[in-house]
């Protein structure tokens, strides 16, 4: 099944294991569950963020809004 962007939806944000090690989400639409797609990228596997790629975007994240400050600073 497909969310249909043209209707109402509610977005569900799982959070897996204690320490957290997958975040997945699925979509509610008209009563029914509709689980994230899979991916089709070459090596990457399942419908869910890992928590190595969950860190690494939240360091870059970091560095992103440490540069603005930086350059903020700048003359």
């Amino acid at each position: 099944m497909i969310v249909d962007t043209s209707q109402k939806s509610t977005v569900i944000t799982q959070f897996i294991g204690n320490p957290l090690t997958e975040i997945k989400r699925f979509y509610v639409q008209k009563g029914k569950l509709i689980p994230n797609s899979k991916s089709n990228i070459a090596g990457v596997t399942g419908n869910s963020i890992a928590i190595a790629y969950y860190n690494a975007e939240k360091l870059l994240s970091r560095i992103r809004i440490h540069s603005r400050c930086m350059e903020a600073w700048l003359p």
